[in-house]
């Protein structure tokens, strides 16, 4: 199967009766529906960081409210926001071709003091170059949103299977049909190269098959770094990279 099924958007999952809320899921929302792109970040940190010590609490995350707000993330436009200004991208070319030719004359074991660069910059112009704008902030949030996701959709499947005694079809778990439309609609290598290395994430024997075709189209991606990623990916399910 490849690039179709059921789309997910507002999965209808609740904690289990009976277990009380350690958690205060008002203000995760809040946070997560937050304006403030570092807010919204933390909060996501915060989740990864529970579900990956203890599941059974990072279990109480999967919400109808919170995977949406997770969804939202992932597929805000963003195609409005500023992004890196003129001055701020003449200083990371600067920097690059410094790194480039950095390495060209480490090649030719240079030592530091020897080497020669085209550009003098200073500690302000690396604090601009990395300062991150609007737009930026957002694509990685979209990022940290599909890690996010695919925690919560590991344990989800995981509980699903003892509760149930059956394996929930990948389509069926929370917003993972959404980090698949990354693949599709998404044209930002990066993203993109997430949502592989998050369905790699999920994966377990009864979805590799799905997976695996995924993955495939994935590795004739016009992006180099998408059709690598895709390809060792392939590789690491058929056991032939570790």
């Amino acid at each position: 199967m490849a690039f179709h099924g059921a789309k997910a958007n507002k999965p209808e999952i609740y904690p289990s009766t009976g277990m009380k809320p350690s958690i205060d899921m008002n203000k995760v929302v809040t946070a997560l529906e937050s304006d403030d792109y570092d807010k919204q970040a933390k909060q996501m940190a915060e989740i990864v960081s529970v579900a990956l010590k203890d599941k059974s609490t990072a279990s109480l995350y999967i919400t109808t409210p919170i995977i949406s707000s997770l969804i939202n993330i992932l597929e805000k436009d963003t195609s409005s926001l500023q992004g890196p200004d003129e001055a701020q991208t003449e200083i990371r070319k600067k920097i690059i071709i410094n790194e480039i030719l950095k390495e060209q004359q480490r090649n030719e074991n240079k030592k530091s003091e020897e080497m020669k660069l085209p550009y003098e910059l200073t500690d302000e112009d690396y604090k601009t170059a990395m300062k991150l704008n609007p737009l930026e902030m957002a694509e990685r949030n979209k990022e940290y949103a599909m890690y996010t996701i695919a925690s919560l959709a590991k344990i989800y499947s995981e509980d699903y299977e003892k509760m149930a005694g059956s394996v929930a079809p990948l389509t069926d778990l929370p917003g993972v049909s959404n980090i698949v439309d990354v693949l599709k609609n998404n044209e930002n290598p990066s993203l993109k190269a997430t949502a592989l290395e998050t369905l790699l994430y999920i994966n377990k024997p009864e979805y590799k098959d799905e997976i695996s075709a995924i993955f495939k189209i994935a590795s004739n991606d016009k992006n180099e770094v998408v059709a690598q990623t895709a390809t060792m990916g392939l590789q690491f399910m058929e056991g032939k990279l570790k």
